[in-house]
């Protein structure tokens, strides 16, 4: 979240406001309170108390309506509750000041407090209307969830920029997207694609905007040709996605993801050729195998050379960088399968290097990383017969059953593979 702060200028400019107002707000509390209660150490620390939570609730209100995911109810009703606090504590301190009992002080700070927080209700409103104007992000099912039905109602107002209802649209089909890969629920796909579609081509938004529906486009239509959808659609979006980076060469970063998404079409070529070539063996044919698996060795070719380019072009962002050298390693070490090349300690080392980086270790990366260095170690022991790699890869992944599903249903179907190649190599 921190990084995340420091990159997003709205923050850089409330920190420098914060700079000016912060202390002008605390000298006129502490002169206001002085002349009332006459005591400048009072005046101080009622002065430091109401700061303290004027600035708490311009925080966890700028936290919330900028966020990158959308703002659950209960911290909206902590942005009420922080702001209510700010007029009960100042009626308190003000009747303290004049030696009122304590029991009417209280009194009249819940009363003041609960009569703000009516008032205050109004913020709930727009803070859950002004989020889902910006781009946010979807990790988890609650997410999507929240999100989906925040924007299942567009946004009508004439008032709102049209730009700003596209991002909402965007947030829809994002989250529509995410629920469709988590819980296998198509038709959720197929509604978000002209949602998607509609945004890439919209003149009027921030061409990063652009890209980024760009991108969901592809990955919606990646996980359609994984469930036997038609790969047209997952080329057409790549050539889309690849139009936009032409367009707009200054956005950072966007050739290499090219790049990766032009790997995973060449993927896809493989698997689809490795099953033409199969099901042509089974009916005898020959020739049709032979035609087969000649396209499958080139899409495998296609494949490492786009994603070699995605990690040049990288070179300069360490998670990215971390994520193709995984991608590749896994890759590589499937060489002896697809072109009958034993490259596993290549792709060992490629999956070893990604683990290197901080980037790679990261919460966010950690799992995915070292369930592919498993991968690799695995593909390795399938190879070679060293116990070694076995041992390790089992290591790793009797850790990451622990992580829960997705990982956890991957890593118990690598931990059954190596059950059953020691069965080969321990006869």
């Amino acid at each position: 979240m921190m990084s995340r702060i420091l990159a997003d200028h709205r923050w850089h400019r409330l920190g420098r406001a914060a700079a000016l107002l912060v202390p002008a707000f605390f000298a006129v509390v502490w002169a206001g309170f002085w002349g009332v209660s006459h005591d400048p150490w009072y005046a101080a620390g009622a002065a430091v108390a109401l700061t303290v939570v004027a600035a708490a609730g311009v925080t966890l209100t700028a936290a919330g309506a900028w966020g990158e995911r959308l703002t659950p109810r209960w911290r909206i009703n902590l942005v009420v509750v922080v702001w209510s606090l700010l007029p009960a504590l100042l009626v308190a301190l003000i009747l303290a000041a004049r030696g009122w009992p304590v029991v009417a002080v209280i009194g009249c700070g819940v009363v003041t407090g609960a009569l703000a927080g009516l008032s205050y209700r109004r913020v709930r409103g727009r803070m859950a209307a002004l989020q889902p104007v910006f781009v946010l992000s979807v990790d988890t099912i609650s997410d999507a969830e929240l999100l989906r039905a925040a924007t299942d109602e567009p946004v009508d107002d004439p008032r709102v920029p049209s730009g700003q209802k596209a991002i909402q649209r965007l947030n829809h089909a994002r989250a529509l997207t995410f629920l469709a890969l988590r819980n296998g629920d198509f038709d959720r796909l197929v509604d978000a694609l002209p949602l998607l579609r509609a945004v890439v081509l919209d003149p009027d938004l921030d061409p990063a905007v652009n890209l980024l529906a760009a991108r969901d486009l592809m990955d919606a239509h990646n996980l359609l040709v994984q469930y036997g959808g038609d790969g047209a659609g997952y080329r057409d979006a790549i050539a889309l996605f690849a139009q936009l980076v032409r367009e707009n060469p200054g956005i950072e970063g966007a050739q290499a993801v090219l790049h990766e998404y032009q790997a995973g079409y060449q993927q896809y070529l493989v698997t689809q050729a490795t099953d033409e070539a199969v099901a042509a063996q089974k009916a005898g044919d020959q020739a049709a195998t032979t035609r087969a698996l000649d396209r499958m060795r080139t899409a495998w070719t296609a494949t490492e050379q786009e994603l070699v380019q995605a990690l040049q072009l990288a070179s300069e962002h360490e998670e990215l960088t971390a994520q193709y050298l995984t991608e590749l390693g896994v890759l590589v070490s499937s060489a002896w399968t697809c072109l009958g090349e034993d490259r596993s300690d290549e792709g060992v080392e490629l999956c070893r290097q990604a683990l290197s980086l901080r980037a790679g270790r990261s919460r966010a990366q950690r799992p995915r990383n070292e369930l592919m260095l498993a991968g690799a170690l695995t593909d390795r022991y399938d190879q070679r017969g060293r116990e070694r790699d076995a041992d390790e890869a089992e290591g790793l992944l009797n850790r990451l059953v622990q992580q829960g599903n997705p990982v956890e249903a991957r890593a118990r179907e690598m931990l059954l593979r190596i059950a059953l190649l020691r069965g080969k190599w321990r006869p």
